[in-house]
């Protein structure tokens, strides 16, 4: 599985917004991954971040139109808990818009 779900990918399927994308290209985004030793082996749910602001959860990829994106990257709790700081165990959905 690729952790990168690029623009031209998005825009060849002519969704909406960031959810329906990843639904489609990367539904596993949303499940999370649970990292070893943390206690939670179902995976708790992926954090949004949109540009490297902390949005919340994944409901709010529904916000974000699919032709504003550049790319949208699943970081592992590992990446996550080092770019952003302890406490990400269903990992990060970093999306990257057009300025």
């Amino acid at each position: 599985m690729s952790d990168l779900l690029a623009a031209t990918e998005i825009q060849s399927a002519q969704v909406n917004d960031a959810h329906e994308a990843v639904l489609r290209f990367r539904p596993e985004f949303l499940k999370g991954r649970a990292a070893p030793g943390l206690g939670n082996p179902q995976g708790a749910a992926p954090v949004v971040y949109l540009n490297g602001v902390r949005q919340g959860g994944a409901d709010m990829l529904r916000t974000i139109p699919a032709r504003a994106v550049l790319e949208i990257r699943y970081l592992t709790p590992a990446v996550a808990s080092e770019q952003f700081g302890p406490y990400y165990t269903g990992g990060v959905i970093a999306v990257r818009t057009r300025h």
